[in-house]
């Protein structure tokens, strides 16, 4: 049975073999944790905090796509659903932002836990706190379109340059991630989006929304980049 079930992953989702591999066998994240300090020098943010602190070990191939993508799109405000090592990661490419090109960004960092949320809070390196706002707010179930969709029901309708959607919510997992959509709508403005997984809300935008990104999908790294054109 576990022979045919090896199998089947190979022929039609090759991408999970792939994944099994590269991260159980292999060590991937180990070795590109060292490829991260070598080229961002802050791997103490992540790596030094108090064992009761961690919330689950940082994937640091998603901490540099982050970074990256930050940087090369300059952001003046971000929107981040569901906090942790992501929001170092963001107030710091924001902050290097700041230094090169005087881009006063900042983010706004939406969590429906408020245990989470204090988490997140006291993780935050001191000189990075000016970059970032927080905000408590719980998740509620509606329609988009006639898609049931979860949204932040506290969430500031405004303008984001930057989308990052790694919210979390064991009883709405399998709803679409209605915010993104909301605020195109509302605001009639596009931003760019960085899904951690969340396959049906990715597909979903990818359908809704196709002609107005680029889009890159990874479901080794489960990841999506929708860069707006």
């Amino acid at each position: 049975m576990n022979l045919i079930y090896r199998l089947k992953n190979i022929l039609f989702e090759p991408h999970t073999t792939l994944r099994y591999w590269l991260f159980i066998k292999l060590n991937f994240d180990n070795i590109y944790k060292k490829k991260f300090q070598k080229k961002f020098k802050i791997l103490d943010f992540f790596v030094n905090l108090d064992t009761e602190k961690k919330m689950y070990l940082p994937q640091f191939h998603d901490l540099n796509n982050l970074i990256v993508t930050i940087q090369k799109l300059k952001p003046v405000s971000v929107l981040e659903f569901g906090g942790g090592y992501s929001t170092i990661a963001i107030a710091y490419a924001l902050s290097e932002n700041f230094k090169k090109f005087q881009i006063n960004g900042k983010l706004y960092s939406y969590d429906q836990s408020n245990d989470y949320l204090d988490l997140t809070k006291s993780m935050i390196p001191k000189h990075l706190e000016k970059f970032v706002d927080f905000h408590y707010s719980e998740l509620v179930l509606d329609k988009i379109d006639e898609i049931d969709v979860s949204l932040y029901k506290n969430l500031e309708i405004k303008k984001y340059d930057l989308i990052y959607e790694d919210r979390y919510d064991a009883h709405i997992r399998q709803t679409v991630c209605g915010d993104i959509l909301l605020l195109i709508k509302k605001t009639n403005y596009v931003p760019s989006i960085i899904f951690d997984g969340h396959w049906k809300s990715v597909f979903f935008h990818k359908k809704k929304l196709k002609n107005l990104y680029n889009i890159s999908i990874s479901k080794i790294f489960k990841r999506a980049n929708f860069i707006k054109k």
